[in-house]
Parts: structure tokens; sequence; C-alpha cells
């Protein structure tokens, strides 16, 4: 594999179900596949949009922001090679673990974000690399979609995602935030 990365020009958007992250943090378990990978993000869960939104200007779009939170995007790779798209690959009820908690109080232009794979770090990024920062990308999905109190939009992941497995344990952590743990059954 290169280890040169083609720049998208937009942001990639995909959708999971309500019920991704909807047990409790010290409960939340994923199903190994044959290829579970892990992706660690920034979280922006909503909180006073009325009605249809959209968000033209970047300033705008923060002021529609609940706060921030850790987030495990968890993915069976091996079913999105199979089904050559996202959906189902992402979509099960316990792929995207949300918490501790919800910070209201954080500036998201210079967060730290890692995650550890059994106590050994596997991605370390900060959201000042994003290629897209936080208000363009609530922008961009609100050109495409309504977005109401309670959805949330996850930032893009550093490098480093990789596969998973039965037994491992993954930490994501995120400066101002906390700590996410959650275990692979």
């Amino acid at each position: 594999m290169s280890v040169w990365a083609i720049v998208p020009v937009k942001p990639l958007s995909r959708a999971k179900s309500r019920l991704a992250g909807a047990l409790p943090p010290e409960q939340r378990q994923y199903l190994a596949t044959q290829m579970l990978l892990r992706t660690v993000r920034l979280l922006l869960p909503l909180s006073h949009i009325q009605g249809v939104l959209v968000i033209s200007r970047d300033t705008q779009a923060l002021a529609m922001v609940l706060g921030y939170t850790c987030g495990n995007d968890v993915t069976a790779r091996d079913l999105q090679r199979q089904d050559g798209q996202w959906a189902r690959a992402k979509g099960f009820d316990t792929f995207c673990p949300l918490g501790p908690w919800i910070e209201t109080d954080l500036d998201p232009t210079q967060v730290e974000v890692t995650c550890l794979v059994n106590g050994a770090e596997r991605q370390r990024g900060s959201t000042a690399d994003l290629i897209f920062p936080v208000a363009q990308l609530i922008a961009y999905v609100t050109q495409a979609m309504t977005l109401e109190p309670g959805d949330v939009i996850m930032t893009g992941t550093p490098a480093g995602v990789g596969p998973l497995h039965a037994g491992d344990e993954v930490v994501v952590r995120i400066s101002g935030i906390g700590e996410l743990r959650n275990a692979v059954i």
C-alpha cells in the first residue's frame, strides 16, 4: 500500500443507525466479524435544531452543536467489501459506541484524539489536522439532510485504522473529554 493518500475535495458521508450507540458504554460489545476495524473520532451531538436546517456559513454551524464526545466508528470491512457500500458494514447496533459524556465547553479546533487497542497506541492525531474543520463538516452535511436534536456528526480519523479481534479492548481518549472503553466479543 502506498504511503500517499488521496485527499478528498469534499467530506465523505455515511450514516449509522441510532441504535449503533444505544447501550451504556460499559455494556457495548462488538461482534468480531472476519475483518473488524476501528476508527477513533470526535463526535458532535447536535442540540437546538428546529425544522429543516441548511447551514451555509461555517460560523452558524458551531452554534448548533450541543457539545463533543468520544466515538469508536466500528466497521466490518469484510462486509463492506462484500456489499460494495458502507450501510451494513457500519450499521450493526453496537458499532458506534459514544461517551463517556458530552463536553459542552470545548474548542474543537485543537483537540488530541488517541486510540489504544489492548494498551498499545494505534492512532493519534489532532483536530487541527482535519482536512475539513468541524464547522465545515456540519455545513456540508446539512446541505443534504435535515438534522435533529441528538443527531451526531463524526469527524475524520487519524492514520492507523486497523483490525480488531475477539478479546480486544479499545480505548478512545480525547483531550478535554475523557476516555471511552469497549470490549470486542
